[in-house]
């Protein structure tokens, strides 16, 4: 995986994203099918996530997910809050996103301030800094820039830039984001204080 490195960090601005937002990945209706794995093993769940309205780019985005039946996913489960999940056991929340053709935006926080969670345009060592109303800082630093299509993506291969992100959340290490000015987010890695690891690929049914 090529690497790009540059001689500082660069904080950005958190809040403001740029770009055309007349994309197809911003359908509404678009479909995420997410393969997920668990230290290196493949799990199968059951899962539901679409858009349901997009506005300006900024898509509400329902996600049900039943993480309840796997025992190999069971400790990951555990690290959800209750809140997030429906009477059933089930992962079940709106979240709201924005992706234009210049980078994705969310507002995934317990403030709900919009935070850029990557620019395609960004180097390795650009920063996204946000400072939450409880005193703790969240930080997501590009660790990776391909400048060759290294990435294996179902029958693709292509460019990503990888995002990683602190967390405060207990029994969590950190996260790990791959990004592509195409697809949008084609990977999520949740690392574990316990040193096991939940992953998953992504795939836009638009894109």
């Amino acid at each position: 995986m090529a690497m790009l490195y540059s001689c500082k960090k660069a904080s950005t601005n958190s809040d403001e994203l740029g770009g055309d937002t007349n994309i197809p990945l911003n359908t509404v209706g678009n479909t995420f099918s997410p393969t997920v794995y668990v230290n290196g093993n493949y799990v199968n769940i059951i899962s539901d996530i679409k858009i349901t309205k997009s506005v300006n780019g900024v898509n509400t985005i329902k996600i049900i997910a039943d993480l309840s039946q796997s025992t190999t996913l069971s400790s990951f489960n555990n690290l959800i809050p209750s809140s997030m999940k429906d009477s059933l056991g089930r992962v079940n929340l709106t979240a709201n996103f924005r992706m234009t053709s210049t980078g994705i935006q969310d507002w995934a926080n317990n403030d709900n301030k919009g935070f850029i969670a990557v620019k395609y345009e960004g180097n390795v060592g650009d920063q996204y800094v946000m400072k939450k109303s409880n005193g703790n800082t969240i930080t997501r630093s590009i660790t990776q820039k391909s400048t060759t299509d290294d990435f294996g993506y179902g029958f693709y291969l292509i460019k990503t830039i990888t995002v990683e992100q602190n967390t405060f959340i207990p029994g969590i290490k950190k996260y790990i984001a791959k990004f592509n000015h195409k697809f949008g987010l084609v990977y999520f890695e949740v690392q574990a204080e316990d040193g096991s690891v939940g992953s998953s690929y992504i795939f836009p049914q638009n894109y």
